[in-house]
Formats: structure tokens, sequence, C-alpha cells
């Protein structure tokens, strides 16, 4: 069962909780459930996950949802425990389990989006990095190497910035 609901643009934190109570509620409701039956929740979000706290903390593309106590609050409101963990993890950790990495000791994910994600699985286990951050090739700070100009600063940008299409046609024109 899947259900879709918009998120609040500029939410607050008591709006994120609402929010996301109310679209747990519909989509239980499509599967003939109520929110009494659950027993727990993993919500897959795009951003990297504090390794330490299990809290979002960087996604910026998700104003509203980072720097709370997002698994508890949310636990809080639906009454079962909720694990936050980046939506690219969670693809790779499906693949380990039952896609086309099943077989394979080590692989690195990557997951062309918006942006561009990845999952790196070393001996089996999920790597994380020491912020959490581990796949977020989109946000990595990378120079701009071209000898042409392409409006970019020589000292760099994000990746996703260098590599989006309106730069590969700057780079191109040049």
């Amino acid at each position: 069962v899947q259900h879709r609901q918009a998120v609040p643009p500029r939410g607050t934190s008591d709006e994120v909780v609402r929010n996301f109570r109310d679209a747990t509620a519909a989509a239980c409701e499509a599967a003939g459930l109520t929110l009494k039956d659950l027993r727990h929740v993993v919500v897959g979000t795009p951003g990297a996950i504090n390794p330490r706290t299990g809290h979002l903390w960087f996604a910026p593309h998700l104003p509203g949802w980072e720097g709370f106590d997002m698994p508890g609050r949310i636990g809080a409101e639906l009454g079962v425990p909720v694990t936050i963990e980046n939506d690219v993890n969670l693809v790779a950790l499906e693949e380990m389990i039952a896609g086309q990495a099943t077989a394979a000791r080590s692989f690195v994910m990557v997951w062309l989006d918006h942006g561009i994600g990845g999952a790196i699985v070393v001996d089996r286990k999920l790597l994380r990095g020491a912020t959490g951050g581990a796949g977020e090739i989109d946000w990595m700070h990378v120079p701009d190497r071209a000898a042409a100009d392409t409006g970019i600063p020589a000292v760099g940008t994000r990746f996703g910035d260098l590599v989006s299409s309106p730069s590969v046609v700057k780079l191109a024109k040049a």
C-alpha cells in the first residue's frame, strides 16, 4: 500500500509530527489497518542520519525535519518505536536481503534521483561515515578544474551542482 501526502513547505517540528501521523493513519486505513496494529515504523528519508542520536541532521530540502528528536516525537505520537534511515541506505539493505546484492559481500550503490545518493556496504555492513553522510555524493564539495569558464568558482561547489544539466551545458558551450 502506498500513500502520498505533501510535506509542509516550511513546517515546524510540531507540524512535521502531525503531518507524519496523518499520513501514517491514511496509509494504515488504505491497508485495512489502524495505528494500533503497527509494531515498529521505519521512515526512509533523503539526508544524513546522525549515527550517535539516530536523528535526521542534514536535510536542507526538508525544512522542519532537522534538529529535533524526530524518531522519539513520532514514536510518542504513534505509540510505537520509530527508526529514521536514509532512503538510499534502505534500498541497499533491501538489495542485500532480497535483491541483486544477495551474494555480494561488498558493493557501492549509486542512486540517481533529484540528487545523487549512494550507499556503501563492506563485508555485509552498511557504512554510514563519522557524521552519517557517507553516501551523500550530491553534497560532496569538489573543485571545478575545467580550463574554460563554467560559471562555477575554481574553489568548487557541490558535486551535484557541477554535474547538473545547466553546468554541463555551460561547460559544453565553453
